[in-house]
């Protein structure tokens, strides 16, 4: 596979994804991402300079909490020292409803931050996508809401707003909420972009059986339907208790529904 590419069929949680080409080097050429499921989760690589360090997280106050880095998840927990894309990011907490942002740097490796409360200032923030019914994330959790929607309990400081609609890539941007007695403090419309897909059906007798896509277990059973699937070719293996079959070169068709049948008996 080469990008720009669609890989479906990942487990919901963290994922490593790693680039190779000749004669170019990435300033990050393996990320970890966390991956929702019914999500396309966008991941870029690029050739400028990373700070490459990392920082040391530590509170005494908000011990035993968790965090998020740049609004992306996994979760950390103190204390912790974590990879951050820049010298210059942000961790959040959440607390009842509440989402709280705090600067962390990291100019030289395994700089110490240590975090404290301060007096936070909270505001609402408009969501809106194109096109609506899209769920929304902050700073990495899911807010039960979908577009258009106002979301408040966002603290003063850097917070990352995505929205997420099946059929569509994941969208999302960084802001800096500066909160006023305003009825919003501020809107942010996402234009989703849509992708081409199609949908897998795999089945098997007897059912019951594992399925594998790219070579990875997707931790569904047979019979089950992968829908918004990139279009083009791929690879099923399904393990049943006795015997295991791998059909190569199954056909994704735009907007159709291809049948993968097998036989393990």
């Amino acid at each position: 596979m080469v990008t720009p590419c669609v890989f479906y069929g990942l487990k919901e949680g963290l994922n490593t994804i790693k680039v190779k080409k000749t004669n170019i080097e990435y300033s990050e050429s393996s990320k970890k991402v966390w991956v929702d499921s019914g999500s396309v989760m966008p991941v870029s690589f690029d050739v400028l300079p990373s700070s490459g360090n990392s920082a040391d997280i530590d509170s005494i106050e908000y011990d035993g909490y968790y965090f998020t880095i740049n609004g992306h998840l996994p979760e950390y927990e103190l204390l912790k020292v974590v990879a951050v894309g820049s010298a210059n990011s942000f961790i959040t907490f959440y607390e009842d409803g509440k989402y709280l942002s705090h600067n962390i740097h990291a100019y030289s490796d395994k700089e110490l931050n240590d975090i404290r409360p301060r007096e936070y200032r909270f505001g609402k923030i408009l969501v809106e996508s194109d096109p609506d019914g899209a769920e929304i994330y902050v700073d990495g959790y899911d807010t039960g809401y979908s577009t258009p929607y106002a979301i408040d309990g966002l603290s003063d400081g850097a917070h990352y707003i995505e929205v997420s609609k099946p059929g569509y890539i994941r969208g999302g941007e960084e802001i800096l909420l500066t909160p006023d007695e305003v009825e919003y403090d501020a809107k942010l419309k996402i234009d989703l972009e849509s992708y081409i897909y199609g949908s897998l059906e795999v089945t098997s007798n007897p059912s019951g059986a594992k399925i594998y896509l790219y070579n990875r277990d997707t931790g569904k059973t047979t019979p089950y339907t992968f829908r918004y699937m990139d279009i083009g070719g791929i690879t099923v293996k399904v393990v049943g208790e006795e015997s295991t079959e791998t059909v190569e070169d199954v056909i994704i068709n735009p907007l159709e529904t291809t049948l993968c049948h097998v036989d393990l008996d």
